[in-house]
């Protein structure tokens, strides 16, 4: 597992132990962000399910101000923080240790903190990643404008809109699908 662009380039991670966590392919990755391209410039990241962080670690390295990282398994907590001291990012990343089928982390919503890239990326077998989506968009942590990728199986369809938020492209890479959603202002009456 390695960084593959932005400011470490070619860093290589400390990877999960087992089959428990599984990262986001470089491939997958990669892609994601070349279509993301200079958009990361001083945003505030939000990665939820976020595994090995490297979502959030990748966004950082192209020039993100902050990332968040909300997971609920202490090996998790463990991998993202140790690869927070080997990018150099304590001081730009945050761990949240939160249970996502449970609801958000008390601390992303008291007072509330608004994140203008959000990426979810549950485990395939969770069906989780619309309700959490709902969730964040109901409690107003999205900024104007701001994007949230989806990560699942391609077999998985994606909703046209959830809540705030209207799907404004799909891309297919292997099993993978990744689903893009932005924030649209609610209608006036």
């Amino acid at each position: 597992m390695r960084i593959t662009g932005g400011q470490l380039t070619g860093l290589r991670l400390r990877s999960p132990r087992g089959r428990d966590i599984r990262p986001t392919s470089d491939r997958v990755r990669e892609a994601l962000f070349n279509i993301l391209g200079q958009r990361l410039h001083d945003l505030r990241v939000l990665d939820l399910f976020a595994g090995t962080g490297v979502l959030g670690l990748e966004a950082l390295s192209r020039g993100a101000a902050e990332a968040f990282f909300v997971d609920r398994s202490q090996h998790s907590r463990e991998l993202i923080l140790q690869n927070l001291a080997l990018c150099r990012f304590q001081e730009r990343g945050r761990f949240l240790q939160h249970d996502l089928l449970r609801g958000l982390p008390a601390d992303l919503l008291e007072p509330p903190v608004t994140f203008d890239l959000v990426f979810l990326d549950p485990p395939y077998i969770l069906q989780g990643s619309v309700e959490t989506l709902e969730t964040a968009a109901m409690k107003g942590i999205f900024s104007p404008g701001a994007l949230a990728v989806i990560e699942t199986s391609r077999r998985t369809p994606p909703p046209e809109s959830i809540h705030r938020l209207r799907a404004v492209d799909t891309r297919i890479y292997g099993d993978t699908r990744l689903t893009f959603y932005q924030t649209v202002e609610e209608e006036q009456t």
